[in-house]
């Protein structure tokens, strides 16, 4: 995992506020002391996020520019709409389909590949184990989503 340097220092004066704590004093005890942002820490400290987050930025970066390089004009145009529609935070849902080999996972790579490599959190759900095992850090739904699955004779 990389942390920049505000947030190793976030982590720091947080351990400094707990060793202050166990004497009974805080950082708030001392005026011109910097407190530690908890809503930063929490997302440093939580292993999902850490988990998510859990990747070599350069090879991200490589990756999708030797992606997005070989996008054919429809392709770009696909992976043009989920960037800009994501950058202007609109709620939109996209639905990719076609035959196979028409380059689905290809997209959908160039895709992930991109916002990864923006350093964004990029969960990677299928509903089978086919496209989860073609797509980078792919889960299936019901293990991400903790979906109770006890199929019987009758299910279908």
């Amino acid at each position: 995992m990389q942390l920049s340097f505000v947030e190793l220092q976030n982590l720091g004066m947080l351990e400094i506020e707990r060793v202050l704590n166990r004497s009974g004093r805080s950082l708030q005890n001392f005026s011109l002391m910097p407190t530690p942002s908890i809503e930063a820490v929490v997302c440093t400290t939580n292993r999902l996020i850490t988990d998510e987050l859990d990747y070599d930025m350069s090879d991200e970066i490589s990756r999708f520019e030797s992606l997005v390089r070989k996008l054919n004009s429809y392709q770009y145009h696909v992976f043009r709409s989920v960037v800009y529609t994501h950058h202007r935070c609109e709620g939109w849902l996209f639905f990719l389909y076609g035959s196979g080999g028409t380059g689905k996972n290809y997209r959908w790579n160039t895709i992930i590949f991109k916002f990864r490599s923006d350093k964004n959190i990029v969960l990677v759900v299928a509903l089978s184990r086919i496209p989860f095992l073609l797509l980078p850090s792919g889960k299936t739904a019901h293990s991400i989503f903790k979906i109770p699955l006890q199929p019987n004779e009758t299910s279908v």
